[in-house]
């Protein structure tokens, strides 16, 4: 009998929790008009070329802060016919390349759907520019340089300026959506789950934030590892840029996430690269050349910018980088000097490296800050820029 009861209690107390989680958590955002919900279009066409997906056109949705609430605010994003993004009051729905001469083409620090529309770099051109000098963001999370080729191709708008935004992503063989990812990625084919439950249980809130959770705490290591992985820092904050790894350095170096062990590597020089990361590279520079190629049969100008991460200055996307899938430590700066060198001689003035520039912003800020001084240019946990980040794009590249 008192089993019997106690299985009663226990059932109505799991259904009250599922109710309140639904009326608390689950329940608002169905009132939301769905397609603020929905950013991603698969085998888009932009303007008669298919993309594998990009942003969604003729579209509005809105960006939670999350994590980094209550710094990062709501954002708003209106795109237009072609998904790139437009003042949602102003803008123009209906893309038209002649009235834009500078375009900025990237994965998801030109998308920036963390900020504003007049927050972004492309905002602030458009409301501090001359009326002559129009610019358009066209971009979309986890692109690589295949989507950037296809986006200057695509538009083939005649002496303008193109501005091709380089994030580490695109280079590091073990990320699944890089450059070599998408190349020699094989499709994972889904089985009856994937397609049919799975689909329904990520339009639950609950799982979606539990899901997030779990991605920034694994994956999961032993006390051992993250004892090496400290001992490494110590190391690679003494180390000089012209050696290559030991093999006892290598080991440590091993001992990350796929992702970050080319992070690591790509610090150090050209030479000290592995076999998988120079092909990385290299189908990375082979588009890059075609993106050239292009610009100069459009008689326009053509500028490879390279955007740091947050973990490339101290304090900086913080404690996002301190998870376990990343593990970099608070005070380091993971400069991915050989990356940058590389990129340097093969592309010469094309390229347009903006991080020792950052470093002194970030620095004098941090000098003349009062009070909490960590992230004043990339969110804490997102690790895109910031309000600020943006404003600083804006006057290092583009208000000269």
């Amino acid at each position: 009998m008192k089993l019997k009861v106690l299985l009663i209690q226990f059932s109505l107390t799991i259904g009250f929790l599922l109710t309140a989680i639904f009326l608390i958590i689950e329940l608002p955002p169905k009132f939301q008009r769905s397609n603020k919900l929905l950013r991603q279009c698969d085998n888009l066409t932009i303007l008669g070329s298919t993309f594998i997906y990009g942003s969604c056109p003729n579209n509005r949705y809105t960006n939670s802060p999350g994590l980094d609430a209550p710094v990062m605010k709501i954002a708003k994003s209106c795109t237009d016919s072609i998904g790139g993004r437009i003042n949602c009051l102003k803008g123009d729905k209906k893309f038209n390349k002649d009235f834009y001469n500078i375009y900025l083409i990237g994965d998801s620090f030109v998308q920036a759907a963390e900020v504003n529309y007049d927050e972004t770099v492309y905002g602030l051109i458009n409301q501090k520019k001359s009326t002559k000098e129009k610019a358009y963001g066209l971009g979309f999370s986890s692109w690589n340089t295949r989507q950037y080729l296809q986006a200057i191709e695509s538009i083939n708008k005649k002496n303008s300026n193109y501005d091709i935004y380089l994030f580490i992503n695109d280079f590091a063989p073990n990320y699944n959506r890089s450059t070599y990812g998408e190349e020699y990625t094989k499709p994972i084919k889904k089985n009856l789950f994937e397609l049919t439950l799975k689909p329904l249980l990520l339009k639950s809130i609950t799982i979606r934030k539990y899901l997030a959770f779990k991605l920034r705490n694994n994956p999961s290591i032993s006390s051992q590892d993250l004892e090496i992985r400290q001992k490494y820092w110590s190391y690679h904050q003494k180390r000089r840029f012209g050696e290559c790894p030991s093999p006892t350095v290598r080991e440590m170096i091993y001992k990350f996430t796929g992702m970050v062990k080319d992070f690591i590597m790509y610090s150090y020089h050209y030479d000290c690269w592995d076999e998988k990361q120079k092909k990385a590279y290299s189908l990375v520079s082979e588009d890059l050349k075609k993106v050239l190629k292009v610009g100069n049969k459009l008689n326009s100008n053509v500028r490879l910018v390279w955007i740091p991460p947050g973990f490339s200055f101290p304090s900086e996307n913080t404690p996002g980088r301190l998870s376990n899938w990343y593990g970099i430590p608070d005070s380091v700066r993971l400069s991915f000097i050989g990356l940058r060198e590389k990129l340097s001689q093969d592309f010469k003035k094309n390229f347009l490296d903006i991080e020792d520039s950052l470093n002194k912003q970030i620095t004098k800020n941090k000098k003349e800050c009062d009070g909490n001084c960590r992230n004043l240019f990339y969110f804490a946990y997102d690790g895109h820029f910031n309000k600020k980040g943006h404003q600083y794009l804006y006057e290092e590249i583009y208000s000269k």
